[in-house]
């Protein structure tokens, strides 16, 4: 892979997860009210989330190879999509119909870098 497409996944990943991170925490915030600390880096996220969830978040991590950072970057974008809808059904919010299009057009980008 080249190192353009290794900066592009990495910066996508990070942006993706950073919007996952806000969408956990809004989440939490209607759960549990707005008025608690999650930290410098959401270093108390722990506090506040169940084990599972917490898990799956520290599993956006890994990219330690191509095909484990498209893994943590599916993985960063299903727990984005289930904290936001939680959130929008949560404040009564239509949830974006794009979401299924940007998905397929998202893994159709990674069949067409694995063949290469």
């Amino acid at each position: 892979m080249s190192h353009l497409c290794k900066r592009v996944l990495k910066t996508s990943h990070t942006k993706a997860r950073r919007r996952m991170a806000y969408s956990a925490i809004n989440n939490v915030g209607i759960r549990k009210g707005f008025n608690f600390s999650l930290g410098k880096n959401y270093k108390f996220i722990g506090n506040y989330l169940p084990e599972d969830e917490l898990e799956k978040l520290i599993n956006t991590f890994s990219q330690s190879g191509y095909k484990e950072s498209w893994e943590s970057f599916e993985l960063c974008s299903d727990l984005f999509r289930a904290y936001s809808k939680k959130v929008a059904s949560l404040l009564d919010y239509k949830y974006p119909e794009y979401d299924e299009k940007m998905t397929n057009f998202v893994q159709n980008i990674y069949i067409k870098l694995s063949e290469k």
